[in-house]
């Protein structure tokens, strides 16, 4: 059924650069000159055109688009980034569940979504959600994602036709980079990544009965846990090699 009315929309093609600068535009500027500047500009660049602003952080593929995005050294993207989470800049909650979610961002938004009249997207628990009428979680992009690409084909029939992409992740991209995508473009994008690799599905990662993953030192092979997706960025806590998470196998039994 056709809905009437303009959709409400949830990217923004541009965000204040106001001439005060924040204390953590400050700090990275100081340490990393223009450097610091760019990267922190390009981040809320990123978010600002990326739908509900939330920036997928979680897999490796979402680490690699945003680093790529900003086209600056890994080590030192990677470095603001956790002095803008320390900072809680970055929404530390949401960032250890795989989401980077500015709220100053939000805040610098608020004219653009009144003249939009209506609300931007609002942290709620560890979620984000739409306050229209039936709220929809930022998890839940699959039901947006439904939405845009147009009558014919859904989700699940792209899933099905592509059943070894992960189609949900190959659509955030493609949200990145084309806002406003249509049916078209989302087979191209999709028979492109069958023909070239990419988004392919990954295997799950072993984890413990309290939610906690499972690693492996590459150095001394060591096997521990880690709380959350984004611990894989830090080091072995016994020779400092790097960690890499550990695959669940077909019969494999979770400790």
């Amino acid at each position: 059924m056709k809905k009437n009315g303009r959709p409400k929309s949830y990217t923004a093609p541009y965000y204040p650069h106001q001439v005060e600068a924040t204390p953590e535009l400050e700090y990275l500027e100081n340490m990393h000159k223009e450097k610091g500047y760019f990267i922190y500009h390009k981040l809320l660049e990123m978010a600002s055109k990326t739908y509900m602003h939330v920036i997928p952080y979680e897999s490796d593929y979402d680490i690699q688009t945003l680093r790529f995005y900003v086209k600056m050294e890994y080590e030192l993207v990677d470095d603001c980034i956790e002095y803008l989470v320390h900072r809680d800049f970055i929404d530390k909650e949401l960032f250890n569940e795989g989401k980077i979610w500015i709220p100053y961002l939000i805040r610098e938004l608020s004219g653009l979504y009144s003249n939009r009249r209506h609300d931007p997207p609002q942290k709620v628990g560890k979620d984000i959600i739409t306050t229209r009428r039936n709220p929809q979680l930022v998890s839940e992009l699959d039901s947006e994602i439904d939405s845009k690409v147009v009558n014919s084909t859904t989700t699940d029939d792209l899933k099905s036709k592509y059943p070894n992409i992960d189609i949900d992740v190959s659509l955030k991209k493609l949200s990145v980079k084309n806002p406003n995508y249509n049916d078209d473009d989302v087979i191209r994008w999709l028979d492109s990544d069958l023909k070239n690799g990419y988004n392919i599905k990954q295997p799950e990662i072993i984890q413990s009965k309290t939610g906690m993953f499972k690693f492996i030192c590459t150095k001394c092979e060591k096997t521990d846990w880690v709380q959350s997706k984004s611990g894989y960025r830090d080091n072995c806590s016994i020779c400092g090699g790097e960690i890499e998470p550990v695959y669940i196998e077909v019969n494999t039994k979770v400790a």
